[in-house]
């Protein structure tokens, strides 16, 4: 399945907008202190739709620390989902390592 497009992943022209004025008065990564060159949502727009827009939900980040943040972000949620089990205590991922027979 194709990647959705940047817009309909909730980076429309509002979007552009806000992060063009979130970049200008928050200059320094948040992390490390280095330029900022990203605008980071704190809770993702996949779980917090109706945050997206939200300035209080933003962070400014070099690239090397979103890189760093989006990566345990990914791990966790593999991780998580590895981890949920069913009432009979099998996990729910079918691919989880359990499952498999060789």
């Amino acid at each position: 399945m194709p990647r959705p497009t940047r817009k309909q992943r909730g980076y429309d022209q509002d979007w552009m907008r806000l992060r063009a004025r979130f970049l200008a008065e928050h200059r320094d990564c948040c992390r490390c202190g280095r330029r900022a060159t990203v605008v980071d949502h704190i809770d993702t727009i996949r779980d917090a739709p109706h945050k997206r827009l939200d300035p209080n939900n933003l962070r400014a980040m070099c690239t090397r620390c979103h890189n760093q943040r989006t990566a345990l972000d990914q791990t966790h949620a593999e991780k998580t989902r590895l981890k949920a089990a069913g009432e009979d205590g099998m996990p729910l991922a079918k691919d989880h390592p359990w499952y498999r027979t060789s």
